[in-house]
Formats: C-alpha cells, sequence, structure tokens
C-alpha cells in the first residue's frame, strides 16, 4: 500500500488515493464513531493508554453541545483504570484523563 500511495501523490493523483483506503484502515489508525457513541470509544478501545485526543466534531454542533460531548469524554477516560503493571506503573494517580 506504501508504494501504491507515493505512486499515486508523486503523480498527483490525490483523488484516487482517497479511493484506495479502506473503511478498515481508516478503523485501524483513528476512532471513528457517531457523536452518540465517541465519549466511550476512545476508552473501550485504549484503555488506560491514551493521554491525549483531538477530534473534529461536527462543524454545525453548538457550544453547548460541544462542552456536553468535551465533558462525556472526559468522564469516560476517568472511568477506565489502569491495570497493574501497566507502562505508567508507580504514578500515583494511575487513572488518565483525557
Amino acid at each position: 500500500m506504501n508504494a501504491e500511495l507515493t505512486a499515486l501523490s508523486k503523480a498527483g493523483r490525490w483523488d484516487r488515493m482517497a479511493e484506495s483506503i479502506t473503511d478498515d484502515m481508516v478503523d485501524a489508525f483513528a476512532v471513528v464513531a457517531a457523536v452518540h457513541e465517541l465519549p466511550r470509544r476512545p476508552a473501550d478501545r485504549f484503555g488506560g493508554l491514551l493521554t491525549r485526543l483531538s477530534f473534529a466534531p461536527p462543524r454545525d454542533m453548538p457550544d453547548d453541545e460541544m462542552a456536553d460531548l468535551v465533558r462525556r469524554i472526559r468522564q469516560a477516560c476517568a472511568d477506565v483504570r489502569i491495570s497493574p503493571g501497566a507502562a505508567t506503573a508507580g504514578r500515583r494517580d494511575a487513572r488518565y484523563r483525557c
């Protein structure tokens, strides 16, 4: 896939590059979810390993809904605890926050 995408980029075939990327490929690198599913998805997928998160909300989302979504994502992250022996073992607070 790398060679194919490189060749397409050098040829300026950006439209063909997008056609080459499957939904499975996107899912391997990104959390794709409807807004109502988003708060739990990063926590479910990454467990206690997530320390930062950025996302692109719908452009027409009102500010109050955005604030609520951020609050719910943070809460879902706070609800997940790192298991003993994880990479952050030894820290006083073993919870992670988004």
